[in-house]
């Protein structure tokens, strides 16, 4: 059980680490998109579908191994913050007056 919180939290500061370079070095779109954000997503989405495949064809990844990636990593690059942060980015009201 430790192990496994472990495993978790490690992924989980990796994946964070990850986003936040994604944060610096993907460009932000005119018109106040979050690239990066979407980026992000998109890539962890990507990874965490392949973990997956790896987990069941075969079994090359086993449980500690799809806890590490596809909770912890990919759950640290993914996380709802950056996408609720972002938006909230986007929907700044500006003064019209």
């Amino acid at each position: 059980m430790l192990k496994n919180m472990f495993l978790v939290m490690l992924g989980g500061g990796v994946g964070a680490i990850v986003r936040d370079v994604l944060v610096l070095v993907v460009p932000q779109i005119p018109g106040g998109s979050e690239a990066p954000v979407f980026v992000a997503n998109m890539k962890a989405s990507l990874l965490i579908g392949l973990t997956a495949g790896l987990a069941v064809k075969g079994g090359i990844i086993g449980p500690a191994g799809k806890l590490l990636v596809a909770t912890g990593i990919m759950g640290g690059l993914s996380t709802f913050s950056s996408f609720v942060w972002g938006a909230d980015k986007m929907l700044v009201f500006r003064d019209i007056s």
